[in-house]
């Protein structure tokens, strides 16, 4: 290949980033900084073996204590509630240890939760069967769940009911998104899509009545669920697609895990060592059994924090509205208040646990870094889905058969969501490679580089 043409490719891979994307990358997010010393130190020492970086942890961590949090817990910007509950798809490339960092930040920490949860249970059971047979119910109390891996739409419902009564929630925690979203395109062919409107209504924490055959009415006033799960980052391109109208995507936080190496270690685990790293899984499963009986509350920002997170939405609101912008895109930026909001309160109960009910300018500032991260690095993801060498094409492609001139603003606007998102700068770097390889001719209309093709490109 042409050498100036491999440094364009290579450019383009590495792409120069929007102010936003500067920031979020220049800015790196610390443990000390989002959470509480105790916490950052647990989870500092317990990630250093793996090559999860601080916002990928803290944002597993937070969802999945979001989803101990009892249903009534939520944050008021000024008007509207939102529940504190957290939907987070971290990226991870295949053997990157996502597992292990599941079991340190999801499993563990549920121990002691799961515990308490199988003694509420096996006391139901009990009271079930001490009552006589005359008065006894047919069917035993439904079991209370705190997390799952598995469900449908149907079990899903009836727990709803059940966690209502004491206003329990459910962390629906996979290691591996894909298997979820599948079934959840499959109930959709199949024309039900009750699992993807369970989905979509559970992150705003709506109820629901529901008439069945053999269960009559089921109805549930609201809803408290927590999603957290790993996709590799090229399935996710392809599950997404060019557009998101229903907003499945955009209510997921998908923070890009980085490629590292692991941290090994040669010598054997010594007894402080070891000790250090019991007390750190201790610390999380306290903290997770805590927030599990903590009363529900909506917390209310304080006004320097509401101030801040408007200022830091409405440039989000701008490019949402903005036509130009692909429509996933848009519909990923009209989420990022909910986003903001939700991280907030699940770092402010870390720091509080639930004793101020405002949430502070420091707290709403982390969170606004942490969705700037996330969205940085989902649309360096899909901007580099889709490749100089398919720029390359359609723009030959498109002035081959225009037979004229085109500026990059024509040549785009022929393309997909893809191609609409890259730079002019794209463009224009890669005009005069293209010119070099004789396969077209550079020009100017007005202050903009055109370009026409005249001739195919080589197989």
């Amino acid at each position: 290949m042409n050498e100036a043409l491999e440094s364009v490719l290579d450019k383009h891979q590495r792409r120069e980033l929007s102010d936003m994307e500067l920031d979020a990358i220049q800015q790196p997010i610390t443990f000390e900084e989002a959470l509480p010393a105790d916490l950052a130190a647990a989870l500092k020492l317990l990630m250093e073996p793996y090559p999860s970086d601080p916002l990928c942890s803290t944002l597993i961590f937070a969802a999945a204590m979001s989803g101990v949090l009892k249903l009534g817990t939520g944050i008021n910007h000024r008007t509207k509630v939102m529940p504190a509950n957290l939907y987070v798809c971290p990226v991870a490339r295949t053997g990157t240890t996502k597992s292990s960092v599941f079991d340190e930040l999801v499993e563990f920490p549920l121990a002691l939760v799961k515990a308490e949860v199988a003694r509420v249970n096996a006391e139901a059971l009990e009271k079930h069967l001490n009552l006589p047979r005359a008065t006894r119910p047919k069917r035993p109390p439904m079991e209370l769940l705190c997390v799952t891996s598995d469900i449908t739409p149907e079990a899903l419902v009836a727990h709803f009911v059940r966690q209502a009564k004491d206003n329990r929630p459910l962390l629906l925690a996979k290691d591996e998104a894909s298997e979820y979203f599948e079934r959840m395109v499959l109930d959709m062919k199949q024309g039900r899509g009750s699992s993807m409107g369970l989905f979509l209504e559970c992150f705003d924490g709506k109820g629901r009545t529901k008439s069945t055959r053999g269960d009559g009415v089921m109805s549930y006033p609201a809803s408290k669920l927590s999603f957290v799960a790993c996709i590799q980052p090229e399935i996710l391109t392809e599950m997404m697609g060019t557009t998101d109208y229903a907003g499945k995507w955009s209510r997921l936080l998908t923070p890009v895990m980085p490629t590292r190496l692991l941290k090994l270690e040669d010598s054997d685990l010594s007894e402080a060592e070891g000790q250090e790293y019991d007390e750190a899984r201790q610390l999380l499963r306290e903290l997770a059994l805590e927030l599990y009986e903590l009363d529900p509350q909506v917390y209310e920002l304080t006004a320097e924090a509401r101030a801040h997170v408007n200022a830091w939405f409405r440039p989000y609101l701008q490019k949402a509205i903005d036509p130009t912008t692909p429509q996933i895109m848009q519909s990923m930026f009209n989420k990022g208040m909910a986003h903001a909001l939700r991280i907030a309160v699940v770092l402010h109960v870390f720091h509080t646990k639930g004793k101020v009910l405002k949430v502070p300018l420091e707290r709403i500032q982390m969170a606004t870094r942490m969705v700037d991260a996330c969205f940085a690095g989902t649309i360096r993801m899909r901007r580099g889905n889709a490749g100089a060498n398919k720029l390359l094409q359609h723009i030959q492609t498109t002035t081959l058969k225009a037979k004229r001139p085109m500026t990059w603003q024509e040549i785009k606007g022929k393309g997909d969501d893809e191609i609409r998102s890259l730079a002019a700068q794209d463009f224009n770097d890669l005009v005069p490679v293209m010119v070099e390889m004789g396969v077209g001719e550079q020009g100017l209309r007005k202050r903009s580089i055109t370009y026409m093709g005249t001739k195919e490109l080589a197989a």
